[in-house]
């Protein structure tokens, strides 16, 4: 529920200057691709940081997704997740699952670069979030949206084996953002779950 109350926002607000999506695909030779977010062998990502603070009660923490799966007939996809609350010395292990599609909000884009989440079928009414996709490769995505500002994901994979985030998206976030960031993702209290091998 709190993920649900935290994505509901409708969020597709104008990119800094600076931020030129269409410039970085030309020069890293790779556009964005939200629908390849959704369908890749392993799509197992986990939330690094982001520029915008979380509000008080919304931070989840280690929030990662376990599992995607794509209806081939209408191309939305049930994406489930989990996060972590931590009270005192307790951490409470929070699962959800929301519906994702894909949408096309650039014209100078083969793909769909957006992908909008619902809290179920069918797709009526406002979506929770829209994240664009600024930047994804096999290892990292870099989105925007006006709740959460630019956020890093990581395939958790790769966090599980290298214990650092990719320097492309890294960089990309730097030139985006230039603001400090909010970590979701901590070594300490992410890595060390036996629930997360493989992933």
């Amino acid at each position: 529920l709190v993920f649900l109350l935290a994505l509901r926002v409708y969020s597709q607000d104008v990119l800094p200057s600076k931020c030129r999506p269409p410039w970085f695909a030309e020069r890293l030779g790779k556009y964005p691709d939200a629908l390849e977010v959704l369908t890749v062998k392993t799509p197992l990502y986990s939330l690094v940081f982001q520029s915008e603070e979380p509000k008080p009660g919304l931070e989840m923490r280690c929030l990662r997704t376990t599992n995607i799966t794509v209806d081939r007939s209408s191309w939305f996809a049930s994406v489930t997740y989990e996060y972590y609350e931590f009270e005192k010395l307790e951490k409470i292990r929070i699962h959800g699952t929301v519906v994702a599609s894909t949408i096309h909000s650039w014209n100078s884009y083969i793909s769909d670069n957006t992908i909008e989440f619902y809290s179920g079928q069918p797709l009526v009414g406002t979506p929770l979030a829209s994240l664009e996709v600024i930047y994804n490769d096999n290892h990292c995505i870099l989105t925007k949206s006006q709740m959460f500002g630019f956020q890093v994901w990581v395939t958790t994979s790769y966090l599980t084996t290298k214990d650092e985030v990719p320097y492309t998206c890294t960089l990309l976030y730097e030139i985006c953002s230039g603001k400090a960031k909010h970590f979701v993702y901590n070594i300490a209290n992410c890595q060390n779950d036996p629930a997360e091998g493989g992933k």
